[in-house]
């Protein structure tokens, strides 16, 4: 899982490219127009904004509610 504002970051696309050779599965959280991040990885969920901050708010968001579907499905019960 990577996370980039332009989907333009060399050592991430390195790091799909070295995923998709194994592979592995890759998620992607890019920004813009999502940079390569749509072609190396297998799913790229992209923030349509050219703002950075709002790139990095909604990344922000979607790490915390990753955290917690992780947690629910080891079977944490306080999550909510």
């Amino acid at each position: 899982m990577v996370f980039s504002s332009s989907g333009k970051s060399p050592n991430l696309i390195y790091g799909l490219e070295e995923a998709r050779s194994k592979k592995m599965l890759s998620i992607a959280f890019s920004g813009k127009d999502g940079g390569r991040f749509p072609e190396v990885a297998d799913y790229c969920y992209i923030v349509p904004s050219f703002s950075i901050h709002r790139i990095q708010e909604a990344h922000a968001t979607a790490v915390h509610i990753i955290w917690d579907l992780v947690h629910i499905a080891l079977g944490a019960e306080d999550v909510t």
